[in-house]
């Protein structure tokens, strides 16, 4: 396409990636990351084979999971496809990941500088895109909130723009019908102080959910294509939330340390290129994308 052809290669990729969030500050603050990845794979890697959103690419990239410079990368699992296949369960576990997790941000984009102050307690509804997926979901969860007197915060997505502003969708909802004393709308806050102080987390499949875990909050997802399937209950009606406990920290240590060392590449840790390079040639060498992803296989690569 034109455009591939005015880019040139894979390391100019991030002048796209820019153009397309120019709105979005919380999300332009991180494109070193999207930068300095391109760079590392330009010398292996035709621009027209790698893509961030083009889901027809040989290969398939984007920002980590709850903190983006945990780095992703394959042929589409765990990016496009984030089935629940139970790798998780035959890793090793480390016992010092979970304190790893708690001691940084948890939060995929920058945040709102607001800080949440409480008044009584809630339920938080981690608002997403306002198109049709998420949009049906916050219609039920506005619904489920009315319907069972849970006083339930939607917490307003940190980067507003056309696909993630909801404000003026909360007129609309409120011609509806769908508003009461128990739905109530906040923006402008940081996650922090909202996950820290709820009941529960609930959203179709907010990368919040990852933060809400590692503070022992639980965790109630609506739509099973989402990255922490496997541990996280989906729940699309809402029915039985109120009965949901938290993840038992046995499992979301072991989930956490499969996650960590099979999924991510970690551009704040040691030898992250040489890593990510290696798994690109794992990959060119014929291994499959399921078997990339599991502990067992790629320790036996010498990859663990």
């Amino acid at each position: 396409m034109l455009e591939d052809f005015l880019l040139g290669s894979l390391k100019n990729y991030y002048k796209r990636w820019l153009l397309t969030r120019q709105s979005a500050h919380h999300k332009m603050i991180k494109v070193n990351y999207i930068k300095e990845y391109c760079e590392i794979l330009d010398p292996y890697v035709a621009l027209k084979d790698m893509h961030w959103e083009d889901h027809k690419c040989k290969y398939r990239y984007t920002g980590g999971y709850a903190n983006f410079h945990l780095m992703r990368m394959s042929k589409g699992l765990y990016i496009d496809t984030l089935p629940k296949l139970g790798l998780y369960k035959e890793a090793d576990t480390d016992e010092t990941i979970l304190e790893h997790f708690k001691s940084i941000g948890n939060d995929r984009y920058g945040q709102d500088e607001g800080i949440f102050e409480p008044d009584r307690p809630y339920n938080l509804f981690c608002l997403q895109m306002a198109r049709t997926k998420d949009y049906d979901n916050t219609v039920k969860a506005l619904q489920w909130a009315t319907q069972n007197k849970q006083y339930t915060i939607f917490r307003a997505h940190p980067c507003p723009g056309d696909a993630t502003f909801y404000a003026p969708l909360w007129g609309h909802f409120m011609k509806l019908g769908l508003l009461s004393e128990y739905t109530i709308l906040v923006e402008g806050k940081r996650s922090e102080e909202m996950v820290k102080y709820a009941d529960r987390v609930i959203s179709s499949d907010s990368a919040v959910s990852f933060k809400a875990a590692i503070m022992g909050k639980p965790v109630i997802q609506m739509r099973d294509n989402n990255m922490m399937v496997d541990i996280v209950p989906t729940i699309p009606d809402l029915d039985g939330c109120l009965e949901v406990e938290p993840i038992p920290q046995e499992q979301l240590t072991q989930w956490l340390t499969w996650f960590y060392h099979c999924v991510c590449h970690d551009f704040h840790g040691e030898g992250y290129a040489e890593k990510l390079i290696r798994k690109l040639k794992f990959y060119e060498d014929g291994h499959s994308d399921k078997d990339l992803h599991s502990w067992k296989y790629l320790k036996n690569l010498g990859h663990i």
